[in-house]
C-alpha cells in the first residue's frame, strides 16, 4: 500500500473539510465503494465511502490530529490500513489531498488428498508468511480457494478429526495416522517450499498430500495444586492452529491417556471447577519417535496480575489517557490468541489482570499514546530483558513506563512501490510489539517514521502487504542483517536513511 498524506481545509473559523482518493497500484484508477475513516484513540470518528472515480469527501471535521484507515473488497486481504502519518487538522490551513493507493490481491487454489489419493472433505488448511497468517477450511470435495495480499506463503494442510484413518504399516502392522503436510508434501516445515503470490494473479492446481506416519500413546497423572490425584478432569490434546482435538478424562488416581500421538508438539489443557475456584492445566509436551509415560500435569489456582503505566509528562503537558496492556500466552516467542487477558488502566494508570495462569506471556501494550514512546517495561524493579516473562501467584508488579522527545526516521525506498519499512532493534532482547516501529512508503517513496526509542536499530525496507509494515520480532531472521542499513536514533533529531528493497533469504 502507497500513501500520500495531504489535505483540504476550509478557511479560519469554519467546519473543516478533508477529502482525497484512493487508487489501484496496478493500473492507477480509482477504486470505488472503498471505506475511509479518520481514528482517534483506536476508534473511527469520521467514516466515508469512496464514489465511482474514487473520490471520497469528510465534512465539517473538527480540530485535531488523526491516523487514516482504509480497506476494500478484494485488496490488501480485506483488512484496515493505517497510513503511517498523523493528519492535523486545524483552521487556516492550505487546500491539499489525501491520496491513499490500495494494492489489490492475487489467488492461491488446489486439493488436499489424503495418502490414498483420495480428496479429503473439509481439510483444515493455512498459508503463512512473515507477517500474517491465515486458516481455513476445503471444501466438500477437498478443494480450496483463498484470496491473499501479495507475498511469499507456506501452506500446510491436516483432516478433519473424523476422517478416516489410513491402513496399519504393512510389515509391522503398526497403526498410522495422518499428521499435517506441508506444501509439496513433507512433515517438516523447515523443507516447506514457498508458494509468491503476485497481485492479481493466481497459482492454481496446488496438490498437498497427507503424510501417514506411526501414532504414540501418552500417559500420565493429572494432580491438583496440592500434589494430590484429580480424577475426572477433562483434559484436550492439540496442536498448534489445528482445530481437531483429542479429549479423555482423568480416573479415579488421576491417571490418563490418550492413545494415539504422532510426532510433534502437543499442548495439553484442561480444567476443573472446586470450591468456586477454577483450576487448570495447560502444558506442552512433544513426541519423538516414541510414546510419552509418567506425564505429570498439574492444576493451578487463577491468580491477579497488578501492574502500572507511568507518562514521563513535561511541564505544561496534559497526562493522557492510559491505553489497554495485553498479556499474551507465548511458547518459544510464538504469541497465542486464546487465553488473552486484558484490561483498561485506571485514571491513575493502575491496572489489574484477574484469572491469569501461571505460564509464559508477552506482556503488549493496547496502542501507541501519540507524542509518547514505550520507554521500558519493568518486572518488578527490573527491565524486562526478553520478550517474554514467566508469570504467577508470587510475580512482581509490571510496569510501562511512556517517554517523550523520540527520534524520527524518514528518507526514500528505491522502487518501494506497496513496500514499507521496519525499525528493529539491534538488541534482540528488544524485538517485540513496543519497540519496533515501521510505515508505508507514500507514492513518491518516501517514508517517515516518528516517535522513536532513541538506539541502534537495523532500518529494513521490503514488498510488505500485511496490515501493517513487517515486523521482525522475536521470529527476526538474522540473514537479513547482512543487507540492513544500520541507524541511530537521537532524542529529539530526525535521521535521514535512503533504502533499497531487501531479497527474501532463502528457506
Amino acid at each position: 500500500m502507497r500513501v500520500i498524506i495531504l489535505l483540504l481545509w476550509a478557511f479560519p473559523g469554519a467546519a473543516q473539510t478533508v477529502e482525497g482518493f484512493v487508487l489501484n497500484a496496478s493500473n492507477h484508477r480509482g477504486v470505488p465503494d472503498s471505506t475511509v475513516e479518520l481514528i482517534q484513540d483506536n476508534q473511527a470518528i469520521y467514516t466515508a465511502t469512496t464514489d465511482a472515480q474514487g473520490n471520497f469527501r469528510f465534512e465539517n471535521v473538527n480540530d485535531g490530529t488523526y491516523s487514516i484507515r482504509f480497506h476494500a473488497a478484494g485488496f490488501n486481504f480485506g483488512q484496515s490500513q493505517t497510513a503511517g502519518h498523523p493528519i492535523r487538522v486545524h483552521s487556516g490551513s492550505g487546500a491539499e489531498k489525501i491520496g491513499l493507493t490500495l494494492t489489490a490481491q492475487g489467488k492461491i487454489s488446489g486439493r488436499v488428498l489424503d495418502g490414498r489419493g483420495d480428496p479429503v472433505p473439509h481439510a483444515y488448511y493455512c498459508v503463512q508468511s512473515a507477517d500474517m497468517m491465515t486458516s481455513q477450511t476445503a471444501d466438500a470435495h477437498g478443494n480450496f480457494e483463498l484470496k491473499l495480499p501479495a507475498s511469499a506463503f507456506t501452506l500446510w494442510a491436516a483432516p478433519p478429526g473424523d476422517w478416516k484413518p489410513p491402513d496399519p504399516e504393512p510389515d509391522t502392522n503398526r497403526r498410522l495416522a495422518w499428521t499435517r503436510t506441508w506444501y509439496p508434501g513433507v512433515a517438516d516445515s523447515k523443507a516447506a517450499s514457498r508458494i509468491v503470490i503476485r497481485p492479481n494473479a493466481e497459482v492454481s492446481g496446488i496438490v498437498i498430500k497427507l503424510l501417514a506416519v506411526p501414532t504414540h500413546a501418552i500417559e500420565g497423572v493429572v494432580l491438583d495444586p496440592y500434589g494430590a490425584p484429580a480424577p475426572d478432569v477433562q483434559l484436550l490434546l492439540r496442536r498448534d492452529n489445528i482445530p481437531f482435538i483429542e479429549r479423555t478424562k482423568s480416573r479415579a488416581g488421576g491417571s490418563f491417556e490418550f492413545p494415539e500421538a504422532v510426532d510433534g508438539d502437543w499442548r495439553i489443557t484442561g480444567e476443573v471447577e472446586s470450591g468456586g475456584v477454577k483450576w487448570k492445566v495447560d502444558q506442552w509436551i512433544e513426541i519423538a519417535g516414541r510414546p510419552l509415560e509418567n506425564v505429570k500435569l498439574r492444576l493451578n489456582a487463577p491468580f491477579t496480575v497488578r501492574g502500572k503505566v507511568i507518562f514521563d509528562v513535561p511541564e505544561g503537558w496534559a497526562t493522557p489517557k492510559p491505553s489497554g496492556v495485553f498479556l499474551f500466552p507465548v511458547r518459544d516467542h510464538h504469541v497465542f490468541d486464546d487465553n488473552l487477558r486484558s484490561e483498561r488502566v485506571q485514571s491513575d494508570g493502575t491496572f489489574t489482570v484477574d484469572q491469569a495462569y501461571p505460564g509464559a506471556y508477552s506482556i503488549q501494550p493496547a496502542s501507541l499514546v501519540p507524542g509518547y514512546y514505550m520507554d521500558a517495561i519493568r518486572f518488578g524493579a527490573v527491565p524486562l530483558i526478553t520478550p517474554e516473562v514467566e508469570l504467577s501467584a508470587g510475580s512482581p508488579p509490571i510496569t510501562v513506563i511512556y517517554k517523550t522527545h523520540g527520534g524520527s526516521l524518514r528518507g526514500t525506498v528505491e522502487q518501494c512501490a506497496s513496500g514499507g519499512v521496519a525499525l528493529v532493534p539491534q538488541d534482540p532482547a528488544m524485538r517485540y510489539p513496543g519497540f519496533t516501529y515501521g510505515a508505508r512508503c507514500d507514492a513518491r517513496d518516501r517514508y517517515d517514521i516518528t516517535g522513536i526509542r532513541p538506539g541502534d536499530y537495523y532500518a529494513l525496507a521490503s514488498f510488505s502487504p500485511g496490515d501493517t509494515p513487517p515486523f521482525w520480532t522475536p521470529r527476526f531472521d538474522d540473514r537479513y542483517v547482512t543487507q540492513a542499513d544500520r541507524v541511530t536514533i537521537r532524542p529529539g533529531e530526525s535521521t535521514t536513511a535512503d533504502l533499497k528493497i531487501l531479497v527474501q533469504p532463502e528457506q
